[in-house]
């Protein structure tokens, strides 16, 4: 964006004068905009929300006094011709003769576009999956990444142009194409299967107005997509800081500059007494529909763009929003000197003249361009009739309705019956002569002016290092809006936190108060596995809420307001007091109800892991979001990954036990380093008993501890207890003194999560908006058209917003207590080693301890030394006696289970 910096006082009398000039011309050059009608056709009433020449007024008034202000400060510093000045005229309106004075260039930028035409896929690309077709389509792995459908064309050689400060209308019944070119004007190409035909800016070729000069035409899609919960000061003040220049009135801060610029905003468009209303949506409470709409041309207002297309814009506004949308529209135009172009439906005659040029596109087709004031009689002379009380769009939009459109008398069997002839009709009219030849003039003024050049030079002062927001000033920026949304909606924050607690009291119930003796050793490690699992199930809750920021994101990015890494370092950077917070409430949630080591030490140790490992999880499912084209491919994806990470975390499937093939998830699991980290901090150091049933046999004859073995994995014949070291080492194979390498581990999961999901956000773009696009059961879409049916009728091609869909989750089903009776083998780690007593075999010693229902049974009953003892039986006798499920309960469970599930499906 660029900004004037030195400005003599002649040079500021010059501007002020011919601001007005240019001013005074527009408003006569647009009777519409000095003598608006005080009632449409319809009688309805003109709003008072946005008055053109208040507008101007409040303008010039704001430059006085910004003017004012600096011959004040340039006198009291006794060098007035020296002085500094900022020219508030060229960041509103832009115009020549103020840049000129400032030395700086004009960056206005007109668009032209010679047999355009667009294609993409048919319905029968897109279907709506069943479980059926997602397997077929799996299996069929030699359609992988092939096109499907047919190609049909959306437009069809359309031509036209605009010139800086016009205003171009694209009228069209819904499918005729009107999105899709503004769409493709805009450089938002994405979606479809081929663009033909030359666009270019101020001749500039449209790829590399793309490549070199990002938002410098921006789109606005026909839904305001803003955060809900900010106000509107919140958003436009994030948008200013962001576009704030350096070079500034003498003692002008960075705010103060913010604030004018806020308070002009406000004013122009209405939205003064909103300033602190949220922005909000269907489902927050906030600005209306006009409200909002102000507000995204407030927001667009302060990009600086050249070009500016508005897509249906007025779409559920009322006739007085829609006026006072569309007036806004025009102060924006003649100020700025921008160029626009908009598509509206059902507008009225007071909307209608305040455009400069129209285009009706029927089928992809251009059945008219030129100027609006002649578009109601081009058709009237060509045979059709217009009553009295029907407005101009609605009679051009019904032309191609047979069952709308009415003919004049003597003109039957001599009007155009179907788009293509229309189109022929149009281009053998004087009007396309008259217009093939404007556009060459417009060229030809091109190639002498060279406007381009002054763009390039313009763009390239807006760019400098001096002018725009580093990139250390957009993490800041968006830092401070991230804590804004969390601030705007404190219930989330609430609901999250109240969350977390109930979930930390429901898992300390289940493992309260372990005892330090066998079986509190065992029951650590289903402990600390749930204190991962929760937190990460927990942060499994960002995907939603990444995805459903992704349009802002779009949006901002086509404006080029900051980059899109920036807005994911501020997210983990706000990420991390919020994550600090839900770890130590959860963990004293916790810790001190499970009974778990009551060393400081330690639960600092487990708090850091904790930390640690929400980052990181956080950034897991961000990166799948980020990479994912929508919310169901991410969550299947992410869910699936999250599965494997789940059952390699070492507990489920201790590591010397893991399958070779798949060894290697488990050194790819964030997870499983995290619970080693823990469980080491947790169980190093300690001392386990093996008193009374935690040793083998037990039993009122079995009382000399020499001949009796501790129930844990790794003891010693004859010991009483057990070290949580060597109990780790025996069981899973972890060394206690690596739990600090574990957590650098977990930290470099973060970062790498961190820098992908930021490169990713930064280089991979999914276009989203325009419309919606009708998806179809397979076999069921409509049959492809052949190309005489198509040149009648051709179907908008958009690309799929399933992110912008209600997303309706389930509660994932689960079941216990389904068991086979079959017999469960010890492996080498899980045998007990016995010594008996001298003169005894293993089966001799033993008999007293199975009498008395002792489970387990002995690999080698005969012998004499040391006898290996299995503490597993039949499965249905182990986990009826050691957990407490009963095989007989087994259908009632059934039974259970798919109620549960249909009640949460239905």
């Amino acid at each position: 964006m660029s900004y004037p910096n030195q400005i003599n006082r002649n040079s500021i009398d010059n501007s002020l004068n011919s601001d007005t000039r240019t001013i005074t011309n527009q408003i006569e050059q647009y009777p519409s905009l000095s003598q608006t009608r005080s009632r449409g056709d319809y009688g309805e009433i003109n709003g008072n929300a946005v008055d053109i020449n208040n507008a101007i007024e409040e303008y010039k008034s704001v430059e006085r006094e910004l003017t004012r202000q600096s011959l004040a400060a340039s006198a009291k510093n006794k060098d007035a011709e020296k002085a500094e000045a900022f020219d508030l005229t060229e960041y509103l309106s832009d115009q020549h003769s103020q840049l000129t004075a400032a030395g700086l260039k004009p960056k206005n930028m007109g668009v032209i576009w010679k047999s355009l035409s667009v294609y993409g896929l048919g319905a029968e690309a897109r279907s709506i999956s069943t479980n059926l077709s997602v397997i077929l389509d799996t299996l069929q792995f030699w359609n992988w990444g092939r096109k499907r459908g047919t190609d049909f064309t959306i437009l069809n050689s359309v031509d036209g142009f605009v010139k800086s400060g016009e205003m171009l209308l694209v009228l069209g019944r819904p499918g005729a194409g009107c999105s899709t070119l503004l769409r493709v004007l805009a450089n938002m190409r994405a979606g479809y299967t081929d663009v033909d035909g030359e666009v270019t800016y101020g001749s500039i070729d449209a790829r590399e107005f793309s490549k070199y000069f990002k938002g410098e035409v921006c789109y606005n899609e026909e839904e305001d997509i803003h955060y809900p919960t900010l106000t509107t000061e919140q958003t436009l003040r994030f948008a200013l800081k962001n576009k704030t220049p350096s070079t500034r009135l003498p003692g002008e801060t960075k705010n103060d500059f913010v604030n004018e610029i806020l308070y002009m905003l406000g004013n122009m468009l209405g939205l003064t007494k909103q300033m602190h209303t949220k922005v909000g949506n269907a489902f927050v409470r906030g600005l209306s529909g006009g409200e909002r709409k102000r507000l995204s041309i407030a927001e667009q207002m302060t990009t600086h763009s050249s070009i500016n297309c508005w897509d249906c814009s007025t779409r559920g506004l009322d006739a007085s929003s829609a006026l006072d949308y569309v007036r806004s529209l025009r102060i924006m135009t003649d100020i700025q000197h921008k160029t626009t172009i908009s598509t509206l439906y059902q507008a009225s005659d007071s909307i209608f003249e305040l455009f400069d040029k129209i285009m009706v596109l029927d089928e992809g087709r251009c059945i008219y361009f030129g100027p609006t004031s002649q578009a109601k009689q081009y058709f009237i002379d060509m045979g059709f009739h217009c009553p009295s009380r029907k407005s101009t769009p609605d009679f051009l939009t019904g032309l191609c309705n047979l069952n709308e459109r009415e003919v004049q008398e003597g003109f039957e069997g001599k009007i155009p019956l179907n788009s293509v002839q229309f189109e022929k009709a149009y281009k053998e009219s004087n009007m396309y002569k008259q217009m093939m030849n404007e556009r060459q003039a417009y060229e030809s003024e091109i190639c002498q002016d060279k406007p381009f050049e002054t763009f390039k030079e313009a763009f390239a002062q807006a760019h400098s290092s001096s002018s725009l927001y580093t990139y250390y000033q957009q993490v800041k920026s968006l830092t401070v809006r991230q804590y804004q949304l969390i601030q705007g909606d404190k219930m989330a924050l609430f609901v999250r936190f109240a969350d977390v607690i109930i979930k930390g009291l429901i898992t300390a119930s289940v493992f309260y108060m372990m005892p330090l003796d066998g079986a509190g050793a065992f029951s650590r490690g289903g402990a600390i596995l749930f204190i991962v699992l929760i937190n990460a199930f927990i942060s499994q809750g960002e995907l939603p809420v990444f995805m459903e920021g992704r349009g802002i994101l779009q949006k901002h990015k086509g404006f080029a307001m900051y980059h899109p890494s920036a807005f994911y370092i501020a997210q983990v950077l706000i990420d991390i007091p919020l994550v600090i917070l839900q770890s130590v409430v959860f963990l004293v949630s916790v810790y001190f109800i499970m009974g778990l080591a009551p060393d400081a030490g330690k639960f600092f140790t487990m708090l850091i892991n904790l930390i640690f490992l929400n980052l990181c999880t956080n950034g897991f499912f961000r990166f799948w979001g980020a990479i994912s084209p929508n919310f169901y491919i991410a969550s299947q994806i992410s869910s699936i990954l999250f599965i494997a990470l789940v059952i390699y975390t070492g507990y489920q499937i201790p590591y010397p036990r893991m399958h070779p093939w798949l060894m290697w998830i488990y050194w790819i699991d964030p997870l499983a380093y995290s619970f080693k980290a823990m469980i080491s901090s947790e169980m190093a150091g300690s001392v386990y008993s093996c008193e009374g049933t935690n040793s083998i046999p037990y039993g009122a004859s079995y009382t000399d501890q020499t001949y009796r073995t501790c129930i844990l994995p790794g003891s010693e014949p004859g010991d009483s207890y057990i070290l949580g070291d060597t109990y780790l080492k025996y069981v899973y194979d972890y060394d206690t003194w690596q739990k600090w390498i574990n957590f650098v581990a977990v930290v470099l999961f973060f970062l790498l999560f961190t820098a992908l999901t930021a490169l990713s956000m930064e280089y991979i773009e999914y276009n989203q908006g325009g419309s919606i696009t009708k998806v179809y059961k397979k076999g069921f879409s409509p049959e492809a058209e052949s190309e005489e049916d198509q040149l009648k009728q051709a179907t908008r091609a958009e690309e799929e917003e399933l992110d912008n869909r209600p997303v309706k989750t389930y509660a994932q089903p689960f079941w216990n207590q389904l068991m086979l009776i079959y017999k469960l083998e010890c492996g080498d780690a899980d045998v007990i080693k016995i010594r008996p007593p001298p003169g005894q075999t293993c089966s001799q010693y033993m008999s007293n301890f199975f009498a008395d229902g002792g489970l387990g049974y002995i690999t080698n009953p005969d012998s004499i030394e040391l006898c290996n003892y299995c503490q597993y039986s039949i499965a249905n006798d182990y986990y009826e006696t050691r957990i407490g499920w009963s095989f007989a309960n087994r259908w009632r469970n059934f039974g259970i289970l798919w109620i549960f599930t249909a009640f949460n499906i239905a």
